[in-house]
């Protein structure tokens, strides 16, 4: 009990901090890959797959298996007929009479009972108590050639291993993807969610002042319509931002494995995209990496063995047996109703001699697998090389739309000011203020997208490459 209550006061603490403290990248990845169902999905599977390979490396290995049997029948057995059975126990009976004929003077019954004796023991000699039957057998297998078939179920095994080792991989960086995805949903949200209410700030000062240049007959009820109008846009923006931050927040939160409503905080220093490169070299081996690939090229070599693997079953089979049998009633002293048993050994040879061109069809289909499974692989290099290029290619576009939308801050903030001193001084209109405004939270969210925009293209990058893993 105490131990119990210890451990959920502990997971209690850990999912209150993990609301309290700002959550990093790196932390978010961390929660994700620790919580994940898929991820223990394909560690499970990657488990299967190992002890699948130790089950196919005994294929090779001597078999001992111990059968019992118990039958029980409601007659015995006999080796004599009915009429045989009753002539043998009358045996004596009949060659006395045969002989009263011959010698009249012979004395009564003095052959009768001594053969029909010997008569009736032996047909219960010949009837055998089998109403119950006891068998058991103890056998040693131990194959010695299977045409291929254990050496390719051995491979495949192996080769089976290697594909769930490679899928646990690919779960793990899908789940760092969307995780990072997520993640960045938030931090953009987050800064819009902000600059929403910035702009909103903005608006009401405006309506004041707007408000206020009515008062003093300087402005029409016109300009403060349109400026309450602007004001009711902004805070329904304020509000849908607000909302789409609330559904991102949550969707982190299933992604890392935290409770819904644990409204995680995200390090407000995570918009960094300075400290990154503006594009990562490709090579030929770029690709290497990818686990995709890696099970496409498994699959190539998986087929040639599939191949072998049905070659087999059309090959001799050879394997020795040996054993030991035991029974009740015996069959080396007489069916008595005593244990006893034997040895043997032997040999077991299968030779396929005709089955119709059956073989030869399935090692032609399992050989036109082998075709298909290396056109796949050119396909999928090819599309993945030009997944590749294509995110590398985005990487260097996401960078130069940053540098742009950091140029154009510059100058909304500029025309802001400019406007903001013009409309106090009654050069601009009212109208010409919200222009001004409205370009300066464009350029804002602008700025917003392309940083979030590097963050994601560099992730897609390392996908594409394989080599996103957690830092």
């Amino acid at each position: 009990m105490r131990l119990t209550t210890a451990t959920v006061l502990f997971a209690a603490t850990s999912l209150t901090l993990s609301a309290q403290t700002p959550l990093t990248l790196d932390s978010c990845r961390t929660l994700a890959l620790r919580n994940n169902k898929k991820i223990e999905i394909a560690r499970t599977q990657e488990a299967v797959a190992r002890d699948m390979r130790r089950a196919a490396a005994t294929a090779s290995l001597p078999r001992i298996d111990i059968e019992a049997t118990y039958l029980h029948t409601p007659h015995k057995t006999s080796l004599l007929g009915n009429d045989e059975r009753e002539a043998a126990r009358s045996l004596g009976s009949t060659i006395e009479e045969s002989l009263g004929i011959l010698l009249p003077q012979l004395p009564s019954n003095i052959l009768s009972e001594p053969l029909n004796t010997i008569g009736s023991s032996i047909a219960d000699a010949l009837t055998l108590d089998t109403r119950n039957i006891f068998i058991a057998a103890l056998t040693v297998t131990q194959p010695l050639y299977t045409g291929g078939r254990t050496r390719a179920y051995k491979r495949l095994a192996r080769l089976a291993q290697s594909v769930a080792a490679n899928n646990s991989d690919a779960t793990r960086q899908e789940t760092i993807e969307a995780t990072d995805r997520a993640y960045w949903l938030v931090v953009s949200l987050t800064h819009k969610e902000r600059l929403a209410t910035s702009y909103v700030a903005l608006t009401r000062e405006l309506y004041g002042n707007v408000d206020k240049l009515k008062q003093q007959g300087m402005a029409t009820t016109a300009d403060l319509l349109r400026v309450n109008v602007k004001l009711n846009e902004a805070e329904t923006a304020h509000l849908r931002a607000s909302d789409a931050l609330s559904l991102a927040r949550m969707a982190l939160c299933h992604i890392c494995g935290l409770p819904l409503d644990s409204n995680p905080t995200l390090s407000d220093d995570s918009i960094n995209p300075a400290t990154l490169v503006s594009e990562m070299p490709v090579t030929e081996n770029s690709i290497a990496n990818r686990p995709e690939l890696k099970n496409l090229r498994i699959a190539c070599e998986a087929s040639h063995y599939q191949t072998n693997l049905t070659r087999s079953g059309y090959l001799p089979q050879i394997a020795l047996t040996a054993g030991y049998t035991v029974s009740n009633p015996n069959l080396i002293n007489g069916f008595r109703r005593t244990f006893d048993g034997m040895w043997n050994i032997g040999a077991i040879i299968k030779i396929p001699l005709w089955n119709w061109g059956e073989g030869k069809y399935r090692i032609r289909a399992a050989k036109a697998g082998e075709k298909i499974a290396r056109y796949t692989l050119d396909e999928a290099e090819q599309a993945m090389e030009l997944q590749l290029r294509q995110s590398q290619q985005q990487l260097r576009e996401s960078h130069e739309r940053y540098r742009m939308a950091m140029s154009n801050i510059d100058t909304a903030n500029e025309n802001l000011r400019n406007a903001n001193i013009a409309f106090s001084e009654g050069m601009y209109t009212s109208e010409e203020l919200m222009q001004a405004q409205t370009a300066w939270l464009q350029a804002q969210s602008t700025l917003i997208d392309a940083q979030i925009g590097i963050m994601l293209a560099r992730t897609q990058l390392l996908r594409a490459s394989g080599n996103l893993q957690a830092e």
